[in-house]
């Protein structure tokens, strides 16, 4: 009972996190993040429109947070995706197909850019978050369904 109020705590800390934490930078920020971000980000919709798990790992943070989880191994989040009969492939892809909005916002107390996911029942809520790495190169950080309250 403890070990659930405490996920469930935490859960609702990271989605007020996300929801209350300002913009690093104006909708217009930093040009050159932006062309990054933008060149990255075409490049992942690709990944994800043709299923291409090599390229898709090549673009996930190395520590990635999936659904509730920190630290998810990349193979673990793949053959996730797959299950289901697709179920969050499907999600993902509807998700990056033509030009979702995109929020910059913090992510942990880091700027990234974040994408509304769909949630797999009316309980959670679900976000893409992209961040750059320690070489300020665009990586997809997580796929995180944190509660509603």
């Amino acid at each position: 009972m403890i070990r659930k109020n405490r996920q469930l705590f935490s859960a609702i800390f990271l989605l007020a996190s996300l929801l209350m934490t300002p913009s690093s930078g104006s909708a217009k920020g930093d040009t050159e993040a932006d062309a990054k971000f933008n060149s990255f980000f075409a490049e992942f919709q690709q990944a994800v429109a043709h299923k291409d798990h090599v390229k898709l790992e090549h673009l996930m943070m190395s520590s990635f947070d999936y659904f509730q989880a920190q630290h998810v191994a990349h193979s673990v989040v793949l053959r996730h995706l797959d299950a289901q009969g697709g179920t969050q492939w499907i999600n993902l892809q509807l998700s990056v197909q033509g030009n979702p909005n995109i929020v910059v916002q913090d992510y942990k107390h880091r700027p990234a850019r974040l994408v509304q996911c769909r949630a797999t029942n009316d309980l959670y809520h679900c976000v893409l978050a992209f961040q750059q790495d320690n070489f300020r190169d665009w990586r997809w950080k997580a796929m995180i369904m944190p509660h509603r309250h």
